[in-house]
């Protein structure tokens, strides 16, 4: 048994490791039972020297009661009187003398050195309890003295304790152990069991081990008497002999361990040794490539369960190995494959006899499939026009299980979506993930559980084929990160000459002109010095997101430098004037939109861009001769100063300058207050006052004067100005209103002109909110007209932008109405309240039929559905007449007024004017029917 080094270290170490603990805890246990026998008789010493301090308190608190009541019976009388015959009369068995004391001998009397002396004194004369004086001579004599009688100031009574009655039975308190009481100053005051020599001096002398303990019994408080030392000795011979039995006691357990540890360890050695040799066996065929061989262990224990694991990790090796070779050939035949294809189908074949299951199914994502959702699906014989499934986020969570089969009962995988889920009892699903998004789904069936070691196979099949799929679209990634700028994700120089080149053949066979603009961000070299590099990149970005958005998604952008943009526009050969037109709208848009202010790493700045424009085919046909006659256009411009727009034809850049000093002149008026609002009333027919006024812009141009918005607002609009000018309208109606209100003038609602532009601004809700929280005005205080051409254009997100304007309480009317491709069901669709009638009809009446017609159905029709009508234009007092007989509500025309300032029609709101203008207007008009 002991013939191996294993047997042999088993059985010394056994030794050892019972050998040494019962060793040292054999000598550790003893010290420290000593340590607790010691401590133990410590803890008893003191209580006990305790409890016989606690008597004598108890005794000299009796004394106190007894020695006061006394005090007070001589209190009763003249301690003039009092002879030393009376005061022997107060003397018993607890007290052994009475005396009279004159306060100024007590020191003498009692020989107290200065500092007791000095405490005696304040102990007397600060609290009612006596004083307790120890008087050390032959024998120690305790005193009570009281402070001075009532009768005589200087007189102390002192009551001499009885030793006897002191110190009674306490001699033989405890037999076993001898007490000693020591006054403050050290003083032997009583002692017991005089055979105990302890060749002490003073209690200060006993420390803890000698069994000796100390207890102070405090008295100075209440007697000025200093503390007493308790003491209590022992001769510890009892702990002694309890510890000497425990020391044999270990010695014989010390023997006992070691044989146990000798018989246990022999045991164990032939229990461990046998399993181990046979498990090394095991191992040295395994060595040799030989999985097959299985080991033999019996011993019901957990050897045999390591002899078992043994078992199933040779036979899962063996398998494993097989199925490294079969992945292996696997991996040959997919890496040879280039198409999607080819790869399913090697999935498909090798899968099943690799698993061994008894079908297995493929799903495929595709770039070409929309929903990123959707799979094509392939099972065997199946081909790659397989059917499409959409497969949701939660199906694809229960499917991704890569490290375990499960029962088909426990899973909750729709079975509508995987029919063939039914076919099998147990069923493998993993999901295969590329870029965090879903790439393809292999599902294997079994009819039986498999082995364990195959759920852990299908997880490394599914990677191999994972990295197959991946494989395949390299090629197209490549492509992608050739092509494509990394940081904006637009095109690059590369891909967009291949697109201009394309778009240049597709346009020259359409008949089509295409316009280069090659946009520059100015000073961008400023921005990375200045704030870095990581600044200067997300400048970039965002910076691509707003040309691209202003550019539209028709017109694809392309970074082609460092902080240069490309953009191809597409428009039917036309004039000239189109060209510049379209162009030029379309460079202003990105002009604007380059201008939005930008917050990026807690800094706020704006860009501008310059803008270079060259076209196909006035300027030249070769694609890389228009790139090169677009960048000449940018540096040219740039010699004019940043953010402008030039043509590389000199005839275009006129109308591109007018552009530029127009957007320049208006930008200067908005600075200098330059524009001016000029309000027109409406006076409602049935009332006769004014209801409500329009705001008219006006423009006090320092050159030529005053100017209506004929000669500026179609300008604007073309420009793209419309918004700013529409915002300035706003707000200043908005401020006028409040000024007005706070005066105590009430015109009514303000109406306020609304441009194409400003509806089709996805921010114009918001800036009309802002508008109304910054000016303090209510939305029930303003009226918005849209002109008809406007809204019809896009009545759905009219209708959106409209619904947002309507919650803050703005009234819409309907300006122009008849003039553009509108209809009365088309207004229904929109919260309307108003329509105003176009001039052109209001000045064909009376003497058009068709107007008249045309004015009474509109204003007929209105007033059914509800809506008011509102007639403009209005001039003579015929047309007034038409258009009180047609019942219509409102009349706005210079009839009554033109555009006034605000100031003008504060006065004729305060003189009534339009009750009288109404009034005369009424006789003239029954005068001209009379005639």
């Amino acid at each position: 048994m002991l013939s191996s080094k294993l047997a042999r270290r088993t059985l010394l170490l056994f030794i050892l490791s019972s050998l040494i603990p019962i060793i040292v805890f054999s000598f550790l246990g003893s010290r420290q039972i000593e340590q607790l026998y010691t401590k133990k008789q410590q803890q008893e010493l003191r209580q006990t020297a305790k409890n016989f301090g606690l008597i004598l308190f108890e005794r000299l608190s009796f004394l106190e009661l007894h020695t006061a009541h006394l005090r007070s019976m001589l209190l009763q009388g003249d301690s003039k009187e009092i002879s030393a015959a009376a005061l022997d009369k107060f003397t018993s068995d607890e007290i052994a003398a009475v005396r009279l004391i004159n306060s100024d001998d007590t020191a003498r009397h009692f020989q107290l050195n200065s500092t007791v002396a000095e405490n005696f004194y304040q102990h007397l004369s600060n609290v009612r309890t006596p004083a307790l004086i120890v008087s050390n001579g032959k024998e120690p004599t305790l005193y009570f003295v009281y402070r001075p009688l009532q009768v005589d100031g200087k007189m102390l009574v002192s009551f001499q304790l009885s030793s006897e009655y002191m110190w009674r039975h306490l001699d033989n308190y405890d037999p076993r152990i001898k007490y000693s009481v020591r006054g403050s100053d050290g003083g032997l005051l009583f002692e017991t069991r005089d055979d105990l020599d302890l060749h002490l001096t003073s209690t200060h002398k006993l420390v803890e081990g000698e069994g000796a303990a100390v207890w102070s019994l405090y008295l100075d408080a209440r007697y000025a008497a200093g503390d007493w030392k308790i003491s209590a000795f022992s001769t510890g011979a009892d702990s002694v002999t309890d510890a000497q039995q425990f020391k044999t006691s270990i010695r014989y357990t010390t023997i006992l361990a070691i044989l146990l540890a000798a018989l246990i360890s022999t045991y164990v050695i032939r229990r461990t040794t046998a399993p181990i040799f046979a498990l090394r066996k095991g191992i040295e065929q395994i060595n040799q490539n030989r999985f097959g061989h299985l080991v033999d262990i019996s011993s019901g224990d957990e050897f045999e369960a390591l002899g078992n694991t043994f078992n199933g990790m040779s036979l899962r090796l063996h398998n494993y190995i097989f199925a490294m070779r079969s992945l292996a050939a696997i991996d040959r035949l997919i890496l040879e494959k280039l198409k999607i294809e080819d790869v399913v189908r090697v999935v498909l074949v090798e899968g099943v006899e690799l698993l061994h299951a008894k079908r297995l199914c493929f799903f495929v994502s595709s770039d070409d499939l929309s929903n990123p959702n959707d799979f094509y699906s392939f099972s065997e014989g199946c081909e790659i026009s397989g059917g499409v499934i959409t497969i949701n986020n939660y199906d694809l969570y229960q499917l991704h299980h890569p490290q375990s089969i499960r029962k088909i009962s426990d899973t909750a995988i729709n079975r509508e979506t995987f029919p063939f889920s039914s076919e099998a009892d147990y069923i493998y699903t993993n999901v295969l993930w590329q870029n965090e998004k879903p790439k393809a789904i292999l599902i294997a069936v079994f009819n039986s559980l498999p082995e364990d070691y195959v759920a852990g196979i299908a997880s490394s099949f599914s990677d191999h084929v994972n990295v197959a799929l991946a494989n395949c679209n390299w090629e197209e990634k490549l492509f992608q990160q050739a092509h494509y700028d990394l940081l904006t994700g637009l095109p690059n120089r590369y891909r967009f000459r291949d697109k201009l080149k394309d778009t240049l053949e597709q346009a020259q066979g359409a008949k089509q002109q295409v316009a280069l603009l090659l946009i520059d961000i100015d000073n961008f070299k400023k921005i990375n010095d200045s704030f870095g590099q990581k600044t200067g990149d997300e400048t970039l970005q965002r910076m691509a997101n707003l040309l691209a958005s202003a550019a539209g998604l028709e017109r694809p952008l392309a970074r082609i430098g460092a902080n240069a943009f490309a953009l191809i526009y597409i428009f039917p050969l036309n004039s000239r004037t189109t060209i510049v037109e379209e162009t030029g709208a379309l460079a202003e848009r990105i002009r604007l939109a380059a201008r939005t202010p930008l917050t990026l790493n807690n800094h706020k700045f704006s860009n501008t861009v310059t803008i270079g424009i060259a076209l196909y085919p006035n300027d030249t046909e070769s694609s890389e001769t228009l790139l090169q006659c677009a960048d000449e256009a940018m540096l040219e411009a740039k010699k004019y100063g940043k953010n402008h727009i030039y043509y590389y034809s000199e005839v275009y850049n006129t109308s591109a300058l007018e552009r530029a000093r127009f957007t320049a002149d208006i930008n200067r008026a908005l600075s200098n207050n330059e524009f001016e609002l000029y309000y027109q009333p409406k006076v409602n027919l049935r009332t006769q006052k004014m209801d409500g006024c329009e705001a008219l812009i006006r423009w006090n141009h320092p050159e030529k004067g005053l100017l209506t918005p004929y000669f500026f607002l179609p300008q604007a609009e073309e420009y793209g100005l419309i918004g700013e000018l529409g915002i300035w309208v706003l707000r200043e109606a908005a401020r006028q209103k409040v000024e007005w209100q706070s005066h105590g003038v009430n015109p009514g609602r303000i109406a306020v002109n609304v441009s194409v532009l400003q509806l089709i601004d996805k921010d114009f809700a918001r800036d009309v909110q802002r508008i109304l929280a910054e000016t303090l005005c209510k939305g029930e205080q303003l009226e918005f007209e849209i002109t008809e051409t406007a809204y019809v254009e896009d009545m759905d997100n009219f209708r959106v932008v409209i619904s947002d304007l309507e919650k803050t309480g703005i009234v819409f009317s309907v300006d122009d109405y008849g003039t553009g491709y509108s209809s009365l069901s088309m207004i229904l669709k929109l919260p309307v309240a108003k329509l105003k009638i176009d001039k052109s009809f209001v000045d064909g009446i009376p003497g058009n039929d068709i107007s008249n017609y045309i004015v009474e159905y509109v204003i007929g029709m209105a007033k059914k559905i509800g809506i008011t009508v509102i007639a403009e234009g209005v001039e003579s007092t015929e047309q007034l007449g038409l258009l009180k007989q047609y019942k219509c509500d409102i009349i706005q025309g210079y009839i009554f007024s033109l555009p006034v300032p605000a100031t003008k029609l504060v006065e004729m709101l305060e003189d009534n004017a339009f009750a009288a203008q109404f009034s005369s207007l009424q006789a003239l008009l029954s005068e001209k029917l009379s005639d």
